[in-house]
């Protein structure tokens, strides 16, 4: 029985934290490990991670390191073959593990397992909560995992990301390895490197099932740093950079793979992730090149009857006088903005 590590990177969580230990320790699969790695916490994490014994196994790091350096000591300490990461307001299906498990037992070369997980504010009382996870075509009816080449889907995670943890698992030599791509100051997009860098060694399985859920709460790193555009954006920039190196390092021919792997997205998502990947990089004209085929790669799946669907400002060329215009408009106030469009009628 191949060993699988759950690793639980948490900081300042205590009071959320049981109950993403009891969904690990509560796997069907026995050879699991619960792995916690504490980052200096300055709460009751370490009293209530030892509430439950000898079943946790504990590092706590001397000195607050960050998170994605923390996530990251997870990924080295493990013991399994497999791993997944499951933060501290996360929960994971207690068939989650043997159901990853089967699915890499299917073929050697299959790095990165993904299924799906709901977004909500209870885990208990569920409502028209979001689906999060690939948008890439899946059998949700017949329950077929689909196995797709990585190279094909990992440009893609330049525009967006297609998943998240705890719904997803590696092998862990191969995340070993792409850990070591992380990016300082990057971390709102470090999970786009690190699948992307994986997904380049192997297959990965796209699984139909719900398999996780996400605490929607107003304490989420992601959900504070997003609020900031200027942050978010600069990280994107770092993403643009890293993909700008690594899109060379693909198979000579790559490109029609992505389109066919993109072909299978809807028209309306993939015009979603466009909308999105304008958001964050503002400029086109300033991103590099590369950023921008992989932008135009997705424009030209689209069909053409369908390709008015694609906003004019997701292609539109930046000019100086646009440039100016978004500058004022960044140090307008708010009040002062919406008087100006309703004199504009």
């Amino acid at each position: 029985m191949p060993r699988f590590t759950i690793g639980m990177p948490t900081y300042n969580r205590c009071d959320l934290l049981a109950k993403a230990l009891q969904a690990a320790l509560g796997q069907t699969y026995s050879n699991t490990e619960v792995l916690v790695c504490d980052d200096a916490s300055k709460d009751r994490t370490p009293e209530v991670v030892r509430s439950f014994g000898d079943r946790v196994r504990y590092h706590r790091n001397a000195t607050n390191i960050g998170m994605w350096p923390n996530f990251a000591k997870a990924v080295e300490l493990a013991e399994g073959e497999y791993f997944s990461w499951l933060q501290d307001d996360d929960l994971i299906h207690r068939d989650f593990v043997q159901r990853a498990l089967e699915t890499f037992a299917k073929a050697s070369d299959i790095v990165f397992y993904s299924g799906f997980a709901l977004h909500d504010h209870s885990p208990t009382s569920v409502h028209w909560a979001p689906l999060v996870g690939p948008m890439i075509y899946v059998n949700w009816m017949g329950g077929e995992v689909r196995f797709m080449d990585g190279v094909a889907v990992a440009p893609l995670l330049h525009i967006i990301n297609i998943a998240t943890p705890p719904m997803i698992a590696f092998r862990t030599d191969v995340l070993r390895r792409a850990v070591r791509q992380l990016l300082p100051g990057c971390d709102l997009f470090n999970e786009n490197i690190i699948m992307a860098s994986a997904m380049r060694e192997g297959r990965l399985a796209i699984d139909p099932w719900i398999c996780a859920f996400h605490l929607a709460h107003e304490k989420q790193v992601s959900r504070i740093m997003e609020r900031d555009h200027d942050e978010r954006r600069r990280q994107w920039r770092l993403l643009a950079r890293f993909f700008e190196g690594f899109l060379p390092q693909l198979p000579e021919g790559w490109e029609q793979p992505f389109k066919d792997a993109v072909g299978g997205i809807s028209v309306v998502n993939r015009v979603h992730l466009l909308n999105w990947a304008t958001t964050c990089a503002g400029d086109w004209d300033t991103t590099p090149a590369t950023t921008r085929d992989i932008r135009d790669m997705i424009i030209e799946t689209i069909p053409l009857d369908q390709r008015h669907l694609v906003p004019s400002w997701v292609t539109a060329r930046w000019t100086p006088i646009k440039r100016l215009k978004q500058r004022i408009k960044k140090v307008t106030p708010p009040v002062i903005q919406r008087i100006i469009r309703a004199t504009r009628g």
